[in-house]
């Protein structure tokens, strides 16, 4: 007859402890990949609306870039209609900076105050008659500003017009206890327009 060691009590609670200990480990780190994903996610929609305004200042003709008279252009970003509940393309105007240190809030609003990038549409039930989750917007401003080179300022027969756009974003929902938006740090995109079409 073979006789079974059992597992004793001290052995039960050191593994349990063990297991605890682990699964706690495991559990924190999913927690904070989920956070920078989340966060690496509104960077990039931070991004991708930058680019997008950058590559509709590329489409502006050169005359219009080069008139210091006008004061802004409108840009099409993603926004919502209340009233069809569905996602629209809204234009929406960017004043030119006069310097490189005033910031406007950029992005679509609802007859209200402006709200920012569209990050999320509506989440209904299959009937969509219950709204389970709220579209939600991503504080984004920026500041735009061009600087319109004569030939006798670059020393070349070229005229051009250089363009410097800073942008700044936020994560929805994550703000200051007075309300303000935490805005992550500045980044900026340039380019440089010539009347030749370039591309």
């Amino acid at each position: 007859m073979c006789l079974r060691r059992a597992v004793t009590l001290v052995e039960g609670m050191v593994a349990l402890t063990l297991f605890a200990a682990c699964a706690g480990g495991l559990g924190s780190a999913y927690l904070h990949m989920m956070k920078y994903t989340m966060r690496n996610s509104y960077e990039v929609l931070a991004l991708s609306a930058a680019q997008s305004i950058i590559e509709q200042i590329q489409l502006l003709s050169y005359d219009d870039l080069e008139d210091s008279s006008v004061a802004s252009f409108n840009v099409q970003l993603n926004g919502w209609n209340n009233a069809t509940n569905n996602a629209i393309v809204q234009s929406v105007a960017i004043p030119w900076a006069g310097d490189t240190t005033t910031f406007t809030n950029v992005g679509v609003n609802e007859g209200g105050p402006v709200l920012g990038v569209l990050v999320d549409v509506n989440q209904t039930n299959l009937a969509g008659t219950t709204v389970l989750k709220n579209r939600s917007y991503m504080p984004f401003r920026i500041n735009l500003t061009r600087t319109v080179e004569s030939p006798a300022a670059t020393g070349t027969t070229l005229r051009r017009v250089r363009v410097r756009l800073q942008f700044q974003s936020a994560i929805p929902g994550r703000t200051l206890p007075n309300g303000t938006p935490v805005y992550s740090p500045t980044r900026e995109m340039r380019i440089l327009r010539s009347p030749a079409i370039s591309y």
